[in-house]
């Protein structure tokens, strides 16, 4: 089995010649919002969240469950009309416990949708990174997979937070008694 990283979600999976997302469980990683929020989100008892593209698909998912508190940013601040911006600190100060939740960003949740073929998607920060990588592994061995640490990166760019988190998760596999290709 390999392990690919991808540093950047700006890339076409049909371009990339051992890239097969069919056969791959994905760690999406969005490092400094979207993935450290959702690990905040469910550690804080958040029970369920819905990941919206853009801002007109998260109007529109709100209007159809208007009991789900709406998250996000849109170059890094709240769009108007949404209750809480996508920072893990000010969710984790908020009751989460039972709440459903759409999140919306300019990079994490884009990546979410991106790896959409794939049969599991993970999302990894450092705040989960132990448990997370441990599924990932657990997900990939059971299920004969590859594992792809899609990093975000930030309009299309790389950024060093996501790759640095995908450099931890490297290292922590890597102390797993199975054999990865890299």
């Amino acid at each position: 089995m390999k392990v690919h990283t991808i540093l950047t979600n700006d890339f076409d999976p049909g371009r990339l010649a051992e890239l097969n997302m069919k056969e791959s469980v994905c760690a999406v990683i969005d490092t400094i919002r979207a993935t450290s929020t959702i690990a905040t989100i469910i550690g804080c008892g958040g029970s369920n969240i819905l990941i919206a593209p853009d801002k007109k698909e998260a109007y529109s998912l709100k209007n159809k469950f208007n009991d789900f508190l709406l998250c996000g940013e849109e170059k890094g601040l709240p769009p108007a009309g949404f209750d809480h911006g996508n920072s893990p600190i000010e969710l984790s100060e908020i009751d989460c416990r039972g709440k459903n939740f759409i999140l919306m960003t300019t990079n994490g949740t884009k990546s979410i949708l991106k790896a959409k073929d794939c049969p599991k998607i993970y999302t990894l920060s450092i705040l989960n990174l132990n448990s997370a990588v441990n599924a990932i592994i657990e997900t990939a061995f059971n299920n004969a997979l590859d594992i792809i640490l899609l990093c975000s990166g930030e309009r299309g760019k790389i950024a060093y937070d996501d790759a640095y988190t995908a450099g931890l998760a490297i290292k922590y596999i890597l102390t797993k008694p199975y054999k990865f290709e890299f």
